[in-house]
């Protein structure tokens, strides 16, 4: 499948990446931009791998392992269609 990124995922992924190089340095916020990365080219081969989120129907997230955030996405006809990064202790999207 095609896996696509909104304005908003491009948004937020460059607000973390920047935030993260600031607070910890470059090599930490290049590692945490190539993971979420990561698991939007995982979707591409397994676009329901990621739970469902009870509050918003068709709506699924994937967890990042090392870092405190979330892949927010939806499974559309021919592609996966990134929605959101979020850091996980926010209130729920």
């Amino acid at each position: 499948m095609i896996v696509k990124y909104t304005h908003r995922a491009k948004a937020d992924i460059s607000r973390i990446a920047a935030r993260s190089h600031i607070e910890f340095g470059a090599t930490v916020a290049l590692d945490l931009e190539q993971s979420i990365r990561a698991v939007g080219r995982m979707l591409a081969d397994n676009p329901f791998s990621g739970m469902s989120v009870r509050q918003r129907a068709g709506v699924r997230k994937v967890p990042l392992s090392r870092y405190p955030f979330a892949v927010i996405y939806r499974v559309l006809a021919n592609e996966v269609r990134i929605l959101h990064v979020r850091h996980t202790s926010r209130e729920p999207w």
